[in-house]
């Protein structure tokens, strides 16, 4: 009987690194690898995940910020006697572990997990960088919107696109949106002008330099909390 659950979990296994591209096998590979180091590299805490409509309330890994990639990637579930279950975002909707939620996102059939930041009349999510992707992306999503805006945090000029999605969070295809202005700086502050106007102090804080991208958290809490 173990002998025929082994060989199920190698099938499992194989299938679901069959999905993914080299960079993230090898990744995850070296991550998962040492069970022992696996476990050090953050701190055991109770969580929960979703899948469908059932929530499986564990005890899950909260990865310290230096391996903030593994937690865009899977999640790993401590069974106990250092007994642990890797969980893909194939398997799952969502999780949330030490106050911090993520949630599953399929683009250009890539899967990963982006992490909640904001909930409200906008809704912001963030991924740090990963093996087949090297930019550190914010999600945005306005109230009765199907799109995400999503910003490329790191560029020098920053690029606003919108991924059509549907109600399970896949995206299909990408379109940039054409805001053009000189440098990183004056391009964010016509886009909260263009997005954000429904809160004229957010702007004007912006417009200030009181506020700039590296603020972008407060600025959707600051709008969403907005009496103006």
């Amino acid at each position: 009987m173990k002998k025929i659950f082994f060989f199920l979990f190698l099938f499992i296994y194989s299938q679901i690194f069959a999905q993914l591209n080299p960079a993230t096998k090898e990744y995850i590979n070296s991550e998962i690898k040492d069970t022992a180091k696996l476990l050090k590299k953050g701190k055991i805490k109770p969580g929960y995940y979703v899948k469908g409509i059932d929530t499986t309330f564990t005890f899950l890994i909260d990865f310290k910020n230096s391996k903030k990639t593994n937690s865009h990637l899977f999640c790993v579930e401590v069974l106990g006697n250092d007994s642990i279950k890797i969980i893909y975002p194939k398997d799952i909707n969502f999780y949330s572990v030490n106050d911090k939620s993520y949630k599953k996102h399929i683009a250009n059939k890539n899967q990963f997990f982006i992490e909640e930041l904001e909930i409200g009349k906008v809704k912001l999510y963030s991924r740090a960088k990963l093996p087949s992707n090297s930019k550190n992306l914010y999600y945005i999503l306005f109230e009765n919107e199907k799109n995400y805006l999503i910003l490329d945090a790191d560029a020098q000029d920053i690029e606003i696109v919108t991924l059509s999605s549907g109600s399970n969070g896949n995206s299909n295809g990408s379109a940039t949106i054409g805001i053009s202005s000189s440098g990183q700086n004056e391009k964010f502050k016509l886009f909260i002008k263009t997005y954000f106007n429904g809160c004229k102090s957010v702007v004007n804080m912006v417009r200030a330099d009181l506020l700039t991208i590296t603020d972008l958290q407060s600025i959707v809490s600051r709008y969403n909390n907005c009496s103006d």
